[in-house]
């Protein structure tokens, strides 16, 4: 009984979702893989910036120099992945008498394989500077770069 309710549930439920038979599909087609051009090291590089400028203002005489930097990396598109993107990847192939072991050809000596990509970035400054007199000044700037990343 309980089976008879169960197939009725399904009759019912397939005739008011429209579903009317089932067909076998085609297998789905295998997709190449794909990746994100990230850069991780976004509030790295600002810190370093930053430091750098700070520096820089001090040794030129200012009292006081505060410097942000804040990078903001454009969103990344999606890339479909091949052996392109792969820097020392050389190539894939069966090994002799066993075609179900492969053979990886890459860097010799060691050399890591990059998976390496660029990203467009923005860097924005600002900066606040005391100098010997007492006069303060502020300024802010944008610069646009091109960061190296890795896809993900």
């Amino acid at each position: 009984m309980k089976r008879f309710i169960a197939a009725a549930a399904v009759m019912v439920i397939s005739s008011v979702c429209g579903i009317s038979g089932a067909q076998a599909t085609d297998p789905a087609a295998a997709k190449g893989p794909t990746g994100r051009c990230i850069f991780p090291s976004a509030r790295t590089l600002g810190a370093v910036i930053a430091a750098e400028a700070q520096k820089m203002y001090l040794a030129q005489g200012y009292t006081q120099a505060r410097v942000s930097a804040r990078v903001v990396v454009k969103k990344p598109v999606i890339t479909n992945l091949t052996k392109e993107n792969v820097s020392g990847f050389t190539g894939v192939a069966p090994t002799a008498g066993t075609p179900a072991m492969l053979r990886i050809t890459a860097n010799a000596g060691g050399t890591p394989l990059e998976l390496g990509c660029n990203a467009e970035a923005e860097i924005t400054t600002t900066v606040a500077l005391t100098d010997s007199a007492g006069v303060r000044s502020n300024g802010r700037s944008v610069t646009k770069v091109t960061v190296q990343g890795a896809f993900q």
